[in-house]
């Protein structure tokens, strides 16, 4: 009876510390699991600000493109402005040169 009893006794104990390295080893899984859990909270808020960044960055881009656009059309404009001026100034200096072309022939 004290044998068994015995052999009861350490049975249990084996079972205990097998429970309790069971415990520890889920314990450990939790710990593990909680950090991987704040991990991919980290990465979400990164890949997040990351997101908004490069919404922001794409907005930005459409603002440079539509002022590049902006720009393009005001060099057209001040283009055809230049080249009209230039034409005026020529036809300003043709009439410059009659008008002195005619005051020399008077003169003469």
């Amino acid at each position: 009876f004290q044998e068994e009893r015995a052999e009861n006794k350490k049975f249990l104990e084996e079972a205990k510390k097998k429970h309790e390295s069971k415990e520890k080893e889920i314990s450990d899984m939790e710990s593990r699991l909680n950090e991987q859990q704040k991990k991919a909270e980290e990465y979400r808020d990164k890949y997040e600000k990351l997101l908004e960044k490069n919404q922001l960055d794409l907005s930005l881009l459409k603002e440079v493109r539509e002022g590049q656009k902006i720009m393009h059309e005001g060099q057209k404009i001040l283009h055809e402005t230049v080249n009209k001026t230039l034409q005026k100034v020529e036809e300003v200096q043709e009439e410059q040169k009659l008008m002195h072309d005619r005051i020399k022939a008077i003169d003469e």
